[in-house]
This record gives C-alpha cells, structure tokens and sequence, in this order.
C-alpha cells in the first residue's frame, strides 16, 4: 500500500502519526512506546522506548498511515473527541478524528497493525529516556504510623524534574504492603511526600533530577486497614508531573510502580495498632475511609467496631449522638431507631437510619477475658483515669430494672477529655451512675 514512487526509507522519514492519549507513536522513522502503566505487574517504572522502522515494523506503519489518511472507506458516525492525529506522508495533510470513522474491518486491522508495532518496540527499542522507583525503607514512627522512604532514579538521556506528589492535590502516590500471595494493604501518605534538600534538609516542592543520578523521598503514613504481625513484601505506586526536554518532550503526569521482583521486605513484631496512640491515629483514617460505606438497613456489617446511626429527615442529614456496637456478620435494622441527635439539643432521631463506622468497639485484652483494653472501652466511672481520648457523656439510670436498664443523657455533662485525665464526677447521679464514650473529639 505505499506509494511506488518514494523509496522505503524516505516513506519511513515521512511517517507521522498518534493516538491522542495514548502510549505510542510513529515519527522520523521511529516508533516510540511509553510503558509506565501501574497496573501492569510486568512493567516497572516509567519508560519511554525508541525503536528505528524497518521491515515488518516499517510495513505495519505504512499500512496504519495509510488506512488513516483514506477518506475513501470513512463512515459518517463522528460522534466523538479525536483519537488520532496524522500527517499524510504523500500530500501533507495533517489530520484529527477518532476510530469511529473506519469500518469496522479496518478499525480491527488498524489494531492489529498497531500492537505488531508495539510488540516490535518492546522486544527492539532502547530506553531513551527511564524513571524508576524502590523503597528504601518502611517503619514506625515515635508518633505513630510509618515512615517511608523512597528513592527516584533516572536512567535515561535527559534530565527530569518531578514534583512532589501532593495528598492535597492529585498526583499522589501510596504503598501496598502485602503478605506474599495473600493480598495486601494500600497504604497512602497523610501529608503528601516530601522531596528534600539533602545539604540543607530544605523540603522541596519540585526537584530535578540528572541522568545517572537519584532522588529520595520520603512520607509519613497511616494505613487505612489493620497490619497483623508478620513479614511483608512493601512495593510503592506513584503518580508524579514529570517534565524534560528533548525529542520527546513531556510535561504531563506519569504513573507506575516499583519492581515487584525487587520488593522491600519487612517484619513487624506486632500488631499495627497496638498502642493507644496508633489505635488513634488508625481509627481516624480508617472512619474517613469508612465514611462512604453506610451500612443501609438490611444490609450486613462487614467488620467489627463502634457505629453512628445517621438518618435523611426532611433533607437533612443528622447524626446520633451515641455510638452502638455491632459485629460482623450482625444485620442493620430497617425498624426505626430512636437515639439522641448528635448537637446537645435533647431532640432524639426516630426513623429508619444508616450506620457508620465511628471507632474500635471495646476489645477483649485476650479471647473470652472479661477486661477489654483500656482504649477501646466505651463505659467509664467517675474518678477513674480516663481510658480513651474523645468526647464523653454522663450516663444515669432512669429505671430499677436490672435485666433491661434504662438510662437518660445528661446533656449538660457533655465534655472532651484525652486519655489519662481523671473522669470527673457526675453531681447528684448516684453511685451507678457513668461515663459514656460517644465519638473522637471534633477537630
């Protein structure tokens, strides 16, 4: 299908053609392919590979170039964005439109034709220009959480200045850390990540980074999901703005993942959280992430802890102020559900509610022990040292039924305590009177 009249390699030369978001491209009689896809587990780090045409390859991407520049077979369904862009190497027409204008036996040729070059540019192109990830090292911190550290290197021709990715503002990155085999735990930085400035230890928000040389960055962490104890492979995505010069000049956003052949591997001898201090900052990032998962009526409770009812009145969206235990497995009523409204009003939520996952719900310290570790209890008497950081209610009993106690809220009480003050006293309540638990302090 080329023109007779033009030798192979001024034909080749002449070639110009892309997909609008894609990862290949044909020019100068070169095909060039972009790998840094990070959801493909045989593809580490971000590359761009470049490989001269020549024989089957230069056959593939005449026959591309031409089914693209044949108006002849176009149908008149245009109905959206461009995908593809072309110069027609025999008039010089440069063209934009998408794949929906070719039939459908040339849009499956033209699919064919363009894996063969991408095929062909993986098993013969060089690394013009290459970004790579690992992990350095991956711990807790004295504040909680985890620290980790990692480290950009750039291999290939021209320099590259990357951006610190950003919690705040996409791009950013985060962490599998995963029992080999067996799954794995995402694990996103809380504050985004931080380049610095190795002579000065100067936080950077950009930095470039020479062929041959690295970068390192590290941030700090706190798993949405619990880490039993145990050895970990820990492997790191990241999505970074990534600008350099060159024949292939990029000023876009890259995403990939470090070598999963290469993982980190760690060994904690504890359970993550087992301190007070971590069990506080897990319960905060994991009701955040809990947040868009209500448990509707009906539905069942995926896992253990302490629940908010939350209820749609009138438009509205109102919030208990007590938290209830569930388990497991437990089903959500769809009977009405009277509880105090969230505000200190006094005004109770009476309807049908949804349930979020608020905090731990009290933990045996050992199977069938009657003690439950002092920062999950939800229950405390007055003068004792306060066992959980929060916000706390006084709770007295307005019955004499010892099967079926009843209670009233004295609203008045309301306070916000941090673990290790001592509970206050309830004035005029009485000996059974207690301290009820009803949620983390409001930031």
């Amino acid at each position: 299908m080329a023109n007779a009249d033009m030798p192979n390699d001024d034909m080749g030369a002449k070639l110009d053609f892309a997909e609008q978001g894609g990862d290949y491209s044909v020019r100068n009689g070169k095909v060039v392919l972009t790998r840094s896809d990070a959801y493909d587990s045989n593809v580490s780090g971000y590359t761009l590979l470049e490989a001269r045409l020549q024989g089957e390859s230069l056959d593939a991407a005449r026959e591309i170039s031409t089914i693209l520049c044949d108006k002849s077979h176009w149908l008149k369904n245009n109905y959206y964005g461009p995908y593809f862009d072309v110069t027609c190497p025999t008039t010089g027409e440069k063209i934009t439109s998408n794949m929906d204008v070719l039939p459908r036996d040339l849009g499956m040729r033209y699919m064919e034709l363009t894996n063969s070059l991408k095929i062909y540019c993986v098993q013969n192109g060089i690394a013009v220009e290459k970004l790579t990830a690992s992990v350095l090292s991956f711990e807790k911190s004295l504040e909680g959480g985890f620290k980790a550290h990692l480290r950009l290197s750039n291999s290939g021709r021209d320099e590259m200045t990357v951006d610190a990715p950003s919690k705040m503002s996409a791009p950013y990155g985060y962490l599998a850390v995963g029992v080999p085999g067996k799954g794995s735990v995402v694990i996103q930085g809380k504050d985004g990540w931080i380049i610095r400035n190795a002579p000065s230890g100067k936080e950077l928000s950009h930095a470039s980074i020479m062929p041959g040389q690295s970068l390192d960055f590290s941030f700090s962490a706190v798993p949405y999901e619990k880490i039993p104890a145990g050895t970990y492979d820990v492997s790191a995505w990241i999505t970074l703005h990534v600008r350099f010069e060159g024949p292939y000049a990029t000023n876009d956003d890259v995403s990939f993942h470090s070598d999963f052949k290469a993982p980190l591997r760690v060994t904690f001898d504890h359970d993550y959280p087992s301190t007070p201090e971590e069990r506080q900052q897990w319960e905060a990032a994991h009701r955040s992430g809990m947040s868009y998962q209500p448990v509707k009526p009906g539905e069942t409770f995926a896992e253990n802890g302490l629940y908010r009812a939350v209820t749609l009145i009138h438009g509205g969206r109102y919030r208990s102020l007590q938290v209830k235990p569930f388990k497991a497995g437990d089903v959500a009523t769809t009977e009405n559900v009277k509880m105090l409204m969230d505000g200190g009003t006094g005004v109770n939520i009476n309807g049908p509610v949804q349930w979020e996952w608020e905090a731990t719900a009290p933990t045996p310290v050992k199977q069938w022990s009657s003690d439950m570790i002092a920062d999950t209890v939800q229950f405390c008497a007055p003068g004792l040292v306060c066992p959980r950081s929060g916000r706390w209610v006084a709770r007295i009993p307005a019955g004499s039924d010892w099967l079926h106690p009843e209670y009233r809220h004295d609203l008045s009480s309301l306070v916000t305590l941090r673990r290790g003050q001592p509970m206050p006293s309830i004035r005029d309540a009485g000996e059974r009177a207690d301290w009820e638990w009803v949620g983390a302090a409001r930031g």
